[in-house]
Protein backbone atom coordinates (compact mmCIF):
# COMPACT_ATOMS: atom_id res chain seq x y z
CA UNK A 1 0.00 0.00 0.00
CA UNK A 2 1.33 3.43 -0.94
CA UNK A 3 1.57 6.40 1.37
CA UNK A 4 1.67 10.07 0.42
CA UNK A 5 3.47 13.15 1.66
CA UNK A 6 3.62 16.74 0.50
CA UNK A 7 7.17 17.92 -0.17
CA UNK A 8 7.99 21.60 -0.55
CA UNK A 9 11.13 22.75 -2.32
CA UNK A 10 11.76 26.19 -0.89
CA UNK A 11 12.60 29.39 -2.78
CA UNK A 12 16.37 29.08 -2.28
CA UNK A 13 16.35 25.71 -4.05
CA UNK A 14 13.79 26.38 -6.77
CA UNK A 15 14.45 26.19 -9.66
CA UNK A 16 18.21 25.53 -9.60
CA UNK A 17 18.17 22.36 -7.44
CA UNK A 18 14.64 21.07 -8.07
CA UNK A 19 15.65 18.54 -10.74
CA UNK A 20 18.33 16.97 -8.58
CA UNK A 21 16.02 16.84 -5.54
CA UNK A 22 13.28 15.19 -7.62
CA UNK A 23 15.84 12.67 -8.93
CA UNK A 24 16.97 11.92 -5.38
CA UNK A 25 13.33 11.34 -4.39
CA UNK A 26 12.68 8.96 -7.28
CA UNK A 27 15.90 7.06 -6.54
CA UNK A 28 14.53 6.64 -3.00
CA UNK A 29 11.36 5.10 -4.55
CA UNK A 30 9.25 8.21 -3.93
CA UNK A 31 7.25 9.02 -7.04
CA UNK A 32 6.09 12.60 -7.63
CA UNK A 33 2.43 12.17 -8.57
CA UNK A 34 1.48 15.86 -8.60
CA UNK A 35 3.53 19.03 -8.82
CA UNK A 36 2.72 22.72 -8.80
CA UNK A 37 4.79 25.86 -8.49
CA UNK A 38 3.27 28.61 -6.40
CA UNK A 39 4.11 31.80 -4.57
CA UNK A 40 2.11 32.43 -1.41
CA UNK A 41 1.79 35.45 0.83
CA UNK A 42 3.31 35.61 4.31
CA UNK A 43 -0.17 35.19 5.88
CA UNK A 44 -0.33 31.65 4.51
CA UNK A 45 3.11 30.75 5.84
CA UNK A 46 2.33 32.30 9.24
CA UNK A 47 -0.57 29.88 9.58
CA UNK A 48 1.31 26.97 7.99
CA UNK A 49 4.14 27.27 10.53
CA UNK A 50 1.99 28.48 13.45
CA UNK A 51 3.37 25.86 15.84
CA UNK A 52 6.71 27.72 15.61
CA UNK A 53 5.33 31.25 16.17
CA UNK A 54 7.17 31.75 19.47
CA UNK A 55 10.52 30.52 18.17
CA UNK A 56 13.26 32.91 17.04
CA UNK A 57 13.38 31.48 13.50
CA UNK A 58 9.65 31.99 12.83
CA UNK A 59 9.74 35.48 11.27
CA UNK A 60 12.78 34.77 9.05
CA UNK A 61 11.23 31.45 7.94
CA UNK A 62 7.93 33.11 7.00
CA UNK A 63 9.75 35.89 5.15
CA UNK A 64 11.90 33.36 3.31
CA UNK A 65 8.96 31.22 2.24
CA UNK A 66 7.06 34.28 0.98
CA UNK A 67 10.12 35.60 -0.87
CA UNK A 68 9.81 33.44 -3.96
CA UNK A 69 8.40 30.48 -5.77
CA UNK A 70 7.95 27.12 -4.03
CA UNK A 71 7.66 23.78 -5.79
CA UNK A 72 5.04 21.69 -4.01
CA UNK A 73 4.78 18.03 -4.92
CA UNK A 74 2.96 14.97 -3.72
CA UNK A 75 5.32 12.06 -3.24
CA UNK A 76 3.93 8.54 -3.25
CA UNK A 77 5.60 5.39 -2.01
CA UNK A 78 5.66 2.88 0.78
CA UNK A 79 6.49 4.72 4.00
CA UNK A 80 6.58 8.02 2.11
CA UNK A 81 6.74 10.32 5.15
CA UNK A 82 9.52 8.41 6.87
CA UNK A 83 11.41 7.87 3.61
CA UNK A 84 11.23 11.60 2.72
CA UNK A 85 12.36 12.61 6.22
CA UNK A 86 15.30 10.21 5.96
CA UNK A 87 16.22 11.53 2.53
CA UNK A 88 16.09 15.12 3.82
CA UNK A 89 18.43 14.37 6.74
CA UNK A 90 18.59 16.22 10.06
CA UNK A 91 17.38 19.82 10.24
CA UNK A 92 20.90 21.05 10.93
CA UNK A 93 22.60 20.58 7.57
CA UNK A 94 26.01 20.50 9.29
CA UNK A 95 25.01 17.16 10.86
CA UNK A 96 23.45 15.72 7.69
CA UNK A 97 25.14 12.96 5.74
CA UNK A 98 26.40 13.63 2.20
CA UNK A 99 23.69 11.48 0.61
CA UNK A 100 20.85 13.50 2.13
CA UNK A 101 19.30 16.58 0.56
CA UNK A 102 20.36 18.81 3.42
CA UNK A 103 23.85 17.30 3.48
CA UNK A 104 24.24 17.84 -0.25
CA UNK A 105 22.75 21.34 -0.54
CA UNK A 106 22.36 22.73 2.98
CA UNK A 107 24.10 26.01 3.70
CA UNK A 108 22.25 27.15 6.81
CA UNK A 109 21.04 24.92 9.68
CA UNK A 110 17.61 26.63 9.87
CA UNK A 111 17.01 27.33 6.18
CA UNK A 112 16.61 23.87 4.74
CA UNK A 113 15.64 23.34 1.13
CA UNK A 114 12.57 21.23 1.59
CA UNK A 115 9.71 20.50 3.93
CA UNK A 116 7.00 17.91 4.40
CA UNK A 117 3.34 18.12 5.30
CA UNK A 118 2.33 16.98 8.79
CA UNK A 119 -1.11 16.43 10.28
CA UNK A 120 -0.87 19.87 11.87
CA UNK A 121 -0.34 21.44 8.45
CA UNK A 122 -3.31 19.53 7.03
CA UNK A 123 -5.48 20.99 9.80
CA UNK A 124 -4.14 24.46 8.96
CA UNK A 125 -5.07 23.99 5.30
CA UNK A 126 -8.54 22.79 6.19
CA UNK A 127 -9.14 25.45 8.84
CA UNK A 128 -8.12 28.34 6.61
CA UNK A 129 -9.63 26.98 3.42
CA UNK A 130 -6.36 27.80 1.66
CA UNK A 131 -5.42 26.17 -1.60
CA UNK A 132 -1.93 25.39 -2.80
CA UNK A 133 -2.89 24.75 -6.40
CA UNK A 134 -4.07 21.21 -7.15
CA UNK A 135 -2.17 19.90 -4.13
CA UNK A 136 -4.71 21.35 -1.73
CA UNK A 137 -7.37 19.07 -3.20
CA UNK A 138 -5.02 16.10 -3.21
CA UNK A 139 -3.60 16.41 0.32
CA UNK A 140 -5.90 18.67 2.32
CA UNK A 141 -9.18 17.97 0.54
CA UNK A 142 -8.92 14.30 -0.34
CA UNK A 143 -7.32 12.24 -3.09
CA UNK A 144 -8.57 11.30 -6.55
Amino acid sequence: MSDFTLALIKPDAFPQHAGIIISMATEARLIPTRMVTTRLLAIFWQQFYKEHKDKPFFAPLVAHMASGTVLAMVLEGEGAVERWRSLMGPTDSRAAGPFTIRGHFGEHPRRDLEQWLTDEHTETCNGLGLRVGALYECICGGRD
